[in-house]
């Protein structure tokens, strides 16, 4: 199989401006997997490794803010992790059932949804209740 040097570039370019996003405000992923479904990689394997190639990133992220994490009131730290962890790997047997055909169908609509939330997260935000109890079902949807 001959090395085709132009979609190599552009998978390239897509991951470091991916982790660049992801380092600042999130959301590189959108740019991986449409990068990745461009130059011919199906839907789930797409997302898979665009995934599994932002994980460095997520974790020196993390890393980065412990000092800044905090657990929603009513709720521990662990919980938060477990409950994180857990949807994780629920999404992924998910993926790893759902068909390209179906994932192309849904694509969208979840990248509608994410970026909804992301541009109105903040105004959301200000109208939810303040205080003890409140943000626990937020932090756990999202």
């Amino acid at each position: 199989m001959a090395l085709e040097w132009g979609p190599l570039l552009l998978v390239t370019v897509a991951a470091f401006f991916a982790g660049s996003i992801n380092a600042l405000a999130g959301g590189g992923s959108f740019i991986t997997l449409s990068a990745l479904v461009f130059v011919g990689v199906p839907p789930v394997p797409a997302n898979a490794t665009g995934t599994a190639a932002l994980l460095p990133g997520y974790i020196a992220s993390a890393w980065s803010d412990r000092n800044l994490i905090r657990a929603p009131a009513g709720l521990s730290l662990r919980a938060v992790l477990l409950l994180a962890t857990g949807g994780g790997a629920a999404g992924a047997v998910l993926l790893l059932a759902t068909t390209d055909a179906a994932f192309r169908g849904i694509v969208p609509w979840l990248l509608l949804f994410a970026t909804l939330l992301f541009a109105f997260g903040p105004a959301l935000q200000r109208r939810l209740p303040r205080g003890e109890g409140a943000g626990g079902v937020g932090c756990c949807a999202s």
